[in-house]
């Protein structure tokens, strides 16, 4: 499988994540011995459970969520894709922030994932 089909399936897991809060099919995408690093994690996430845990919590954050990626290269085995972010907080705030992510893919699963954004925006605002 390539890195652009890695890619399109991982863009189609997290699609089903913020509409459904389905996560299996996500952590799927991921090597048993992923790393995972973000702006949120006080360190790195190892293996398919910091995988879990990172999305569980992530999409328990919102009442609803939607991405829209902006910007995809794909080359060899890395992909860096640029989002926008929107969101419900589930105390009825909203938050719209940017970001980037950094895949690293080998065979059909993805080995690395790094997202970095500012994380001070992801304080959900109340709207007055």
């Amino acid at each position: 499988m390539s890195t652009r089909e890695t890619v399109d399936r991982f863009l189609d897991a997290l699609a089903r994540l913020e509409e459904h809060e389905e996560v299996d099919p996500l952590v799927e995408l991921f090597a048993d011995d992923v790393r995972v690093d973000t702006a949120t994690a006080t360190g790195a996430l190892r293996g398919s459970d910091g995988a879990r845990k990172l999305w569980q919590e992530d999409r328990e954050l919102f009442a609803s969520v939607a991405s829209e990626f902006r910007n995809q290269v794909v080359d060899g085995d890395v992909a860096i894709l640029e989002w926008q972010r929107t969101a419900e907080g589930r105390d009825g705030g909203d938050l719209s922030h940017p970001g980037v992510t950094v895949l690293e893919v080998a065979g059909d699963r993805i080995t690395r994932f790094a997202v970095y954004f500012d994380a001070a925006r992801l304080h959900v605002r109340k709207a007055e």
